[in-house]
This record gives C-alpha cells, structure tokens and sequence, in this order.
C-alpha cells in the first residue's frame, strides 16, 4: 500500500523536475552537441534533484498515513489496528500514544530524508553545465 501512496507522488515530481530546465540551458546543450544522456546527466538530474527530493519528503509522510489506513481496514495487527481498537473501546491515553508514535514515525522519516538533501545539496550551478 505504501508504495502505490508514493509511486505517483514521486513519479509526478520527478516529471515536473525533469520538465522544469530553464530553456535557454537546453537550447545551450543542444548547441554545444551534447548527447541525451550527457544532457540528463549533467543537466535534466540536476535540475530534477530538489523536485526529487521534495517528492521523497512528501512521499515518507504519505507512506506512513497509507500504511496505517491499510491496517485500519485490512489487518489482524499493526498501530493502525491497534488504534482502531483502541478508539472503539475509548482508550483515550491509547489512541494518543498510538499517534504519537506515528507522529514520531513520520518526523524521523522526514528528518532523515532532509538530511539526504542537505547532503546531496543539489545546487544547480551555471559551472554544471
């Protein structure tokens, strides 16, 4: 479930990055003769990068919520069935520690793809081409 969530979302972003080269860089790759896969590698990726990787953001949250709906509908254990239970019964302090932890799960998600982009740092430079 998990990944038919963040399949499209990082699919659209990295069509929307790819998309998104300034025309006057492309004009200018084509001119100076560079071959498809020099023109993606040294500028469509680039330029792709931070769109990739608000994608991986996003998508790390979303992964989180479309696993936990999955076990709400569909499971026979998980946070998501635990919640359910918990909420049916009217264990208020159970159901908040419950999405505490997906809270929790989901920020340390996001943290660490943060990290990843701060360490890729996908600076689109004029020197890359």
């Amino acid at each position: 479930m998990s990944v038919s969530v963040v399949y499209f979302l990082l699919l659209i972003n990295t069509l929307a990055g790819v998309d998104g080269v300034d025309a006057d860089r492309a004009t200018l790759a084509r001119t100076l003769g560079m071959s498809r896969l020099q023109r993606f590698r040294l500028l469509q990726l680039p330029s792709a990068g931070p769109a990739i990787l608000a994608g991986l953001r996003l998508g790390s949250v979303y992964s989180v919520l479309g696993v936990v709906v999955a076990e709400m509908v569909a499971s026979t254990e998980g946070l998501g069935l635990r919640l359910v239970q918990a909420t049916n019964q009217f264990d208020i302090a159970g159901s908040f520690a419950i999405l505490f932890l997906l809270a929790l799960l989901a920020f340390v998600l996001d943290w660490t793809v943060g990290r990843l982009e701060r360490r890729l740092s996908w600076g689109t430079s004029p020197a890359t081409l």
